[in-house]
């Protein structure tokens, strides 16, 4: 009898308990993270057969978990954030590039060239001149404005980037004081679990992690390395960013030569008498060194010996001239070859010989950037003019040994290089390191670039031909080359520098970006016929190439190498299209990602949530239960009162 007393308790007991864990589950219903209780409740061991049972004890209370479906959810959650980072830095940008019916660039860019006609029409009218100068300064004005809008985007990217490394740091600092308190607890509490659980599901956010919660202890792991486990202080996670100068290389494939040759026919390949070569900084600055000039390497007013620029020396005095060039200071360096690097940090070369050209900008990263060209006449008679000229060709950098001016970033966990593939970090780190792939500021600017570069390059110069066809921009001049591959003629052609001098080809529109882009309005009053029929035919071309190289240039083939050639007007509504499909692309996977993630989440929570209907059933359950128990305790009672009467 006394047995099933205490049968009878045991059940009362885990009645209680269940009861008390249904109200906690109540409690906490809408406690974030929280997951909900079950009361582990056991029969417990009968040592005689003949006994009936001897009740039951609670083994414990647990959480109800999903392991599986966490684990899928957190790895969803990690790349909607990515899409979900990436949509808000692509709505900036492309509020950046609004444009109506009568704002916006391309509303600006049509009113500069109604300008141009209205000059044309009447070169001598001051209103038409002062109205072009205004319509293009606007034009440089809005470029400006536009890059400035992507930067402020990149300055907030970065501040975020800071900001979320910084909590990523601070949740494997908490994650890390849990486990301890789990390691030093015999049992770990629920609620410690539910605070970790909470946690990685933030961490997730900014990073894919993978978490082992075997049997072994706890291990988490971010780009394949460990950042957490039991026992261990929390790792700190670090981005380091660095920026790299641009180095334009003037060497051949072989690595060695220089590749800057003469091409003079009779097999004369040298820098000989009449022959200039001239390097172009941004399409604005010019250094030029001429066969026979004396050069004062030493700065002490004596022409020494080596001084006197020669085919055994041009390199080397063509690479002091740029050093002392007073525009190009802190801009740009050039050295004769490799240098090396002492102690002190100063860059010494060999200069017992001609090497090749290396020119090095002189702030790193993409705002050093600047865009350079070596341009070689050989002349076969003076005066040095276009009757005279026997060669020219242009010699760019080799891209292969040459460096762009960029941005590395290199994500590291306990100074170990690690690579991660979704989450907010990696959406701020591929748009904020240059040469990502991904990078979608850089590649806007890029293509702004590119438009500037070309506008100003085509309104300094051109070749008109006796049939009325024009040969466009100083680039095309310089290359020596017609459309369809022949040598420009030098005897019936007639070049126009769109400058307020002969001698100093400026340009309307100068530089070779957004940055180095102007206009020099100066020269809106040396305007003639000529030069405004030239830039009215601008806004009408649409075979207008964008890449480094000639305008129009056809292959053997007869088509144009550049497929992509269109028309300017053509090619900034190509960038402003490409930001909006690139928005709505990445707003289609976000939708997509959110519905993955819903759908995981609504059948997750079905399992570990707390469902209050359910909930308040069991509570029924269990006061019918306890209720019954206490019958059976109260009856027992009875009896037991009984026997001691019969005993008395």
């Amino acid at each position: 009898m006394l047995s099933s007393l205490g049968t009878a308790l045991s059940g009362l007991n885990a009645a209680r308990i269940s009861v008390d864990n249904i109200s906690n589950n109540i409690a906490n219903e809408n406690t974030p993270g929280y997951k909900k209780r079950t009361v582990q409740i056991n029969e417990m061991n009968s040592l005689d057969s003949i006994i009936a049972g001897q009740g039951v004890n609670v083994g414990g209370i647990n959480r109800v978990v999903s392991q599986y479906m966490y684990d899928n959810i957190m790895a969803e959650n990690a790349k909607k954030n990515y899409h979900s980072t990436m949509d808000n830095m692509l709505a900036d940008i492309e509020s950046v590039f609004k444009e109506t019916d009568n704002s916006g660039f391309t509303s600006d860019f049509n009113r500069y060239f109604q300008a141009v006609e209205n000059l044309r029409s009447n070169p001598n009218s001051q209103i038409y001149k002062t109205d072009l100068k205004n319509q293009g300064t606007i034009i440089v004005d809005t470029l400006n404005r536009l890059y400035d809008g992507i930067e402020a985007q990149e300055k907030l990217s970065e501040n975020s980037l800071e900001r979320d490394v910084t909590r990523v740091n601070e949740l494997l600092v908490e994650m890390g004081k849990i486990n301890k308190q789990i390691v030093e607890q015999e049992i770990a509490s629920n609620a410690l679990l539910d605070r970790r659980d909470l946690l990685e599901m933030e961490l997730g956010t900014y990073v894919d992690i993978e978490v082992d919660r075997s049997s072994y202890g706890y291990e988490l792991r971010i780009g394949g390395s460990v950042a957490l486990r039991y026992g261990d202080n929390a790792r700190t996670f670090s981005v380091l960013q660095e920026s790299v100068a641009q180095k334009d290389v003037y060497l051949k494939d072989d690595g060695q030569t220089s590749s800057l040759e003469f091409s003079e026919p009779a097999g004369n390949s040298t820098f000989d008498e009449n022959d200039i070569i001239r390097y172009k900084f941004n399409n604005d600055i010019e250094v030029s060194l001429q066969f026979g000039e004396h050069v004062d390497m030493n700065n002490d007013g004596i022409v020494d010996a080596g001084e006197t620029a020669n085919n055994t020396n041009y390199l080397r005095l063509l690479t002091h001239k740029i050093n002392n060039t007073e525009e190009l200071k802190d801009t740009i360096t050039a050295y004769n070859g490799t240098y090396k690097v002492d102690a002190d940090g100063n860059k010494t070369t060999n200069d017992a010989k001609d090497n090749y050209l290396l020119i090095e900008a002189d702030v790193a990263g993409p705002e050093g950037r600047f865009d350079g060209r070596i341009v070689i006449e050989e002349y076969d008679n003076t005066p040095l003019d276009v009757t005279n000229l026997e060669a020219k060709s242009t010699v760019y950098q080799d891209e292969y040994q040459s460096e762009i001016g960029s941005i590395t970033i290199e994500m590291q966990l306990f100074d170990r290089s690690i690579s991660i593939n979704s989450g907010s970090i990696k959406a701020y780190v591929d748009n904020l390191q240059t040469e990502s792939g991904a990078n979608k500021f850089q590649e806007y600017k890029d293509q702004l670039d590119q438009f500037a570069k070309t506008l100003g390059d085509m309104n300094s110069q051109y070749i008109k031909n006796d049939d009325g066809t024009y040969l466009y921009g100083e680039m095309s001049i310089d290359a020596n080359v017609n459309p369809d591959g022949s040598l420009v003629s030098k005897d019936a052609s007639y070049i126009g520098n769109i400058t307020s001098s002969d001698s100093t080809p400026d340009g309307l529109f100068s530089g070779s970006d957004v940055r180095s882009m102007r206009f020099n309005e100066g020269i809106v009053d040396y305007l003639d016929q000529d030069k405004l029929d030239y830039l009215s035919k601008l806004q009408w071309k649409d075979d207008i190439s964008f890449k480094d190289g000639s305008q129009g240039t056809l292959n053997q083939e007869g088509t144009l190498v550049d497929p992509t050639a269109t028309s300017f007007t053509a090619f900034f509504q190509k960038l402003t299209l490409d930001v909006s499909s690139d928005k709505e692309s990445n707003a289609f996977l976000l939708e997509t990602q959110k519905t993955v993630i819903f759908s995981l989440e609504e059948s997750y929570n079905q399992i570990v949530k707390v469902d209050k209907d359910e909930e308040l059933l069991d509570l029924i359950k269990y006061q019918a239960a306890y209720a019954a128990n206490a019958k059976v305790i109260t009856a027992l009672d009875e009896m037991i009162q009984v026997l001691l009467g019969i005993k008395r």
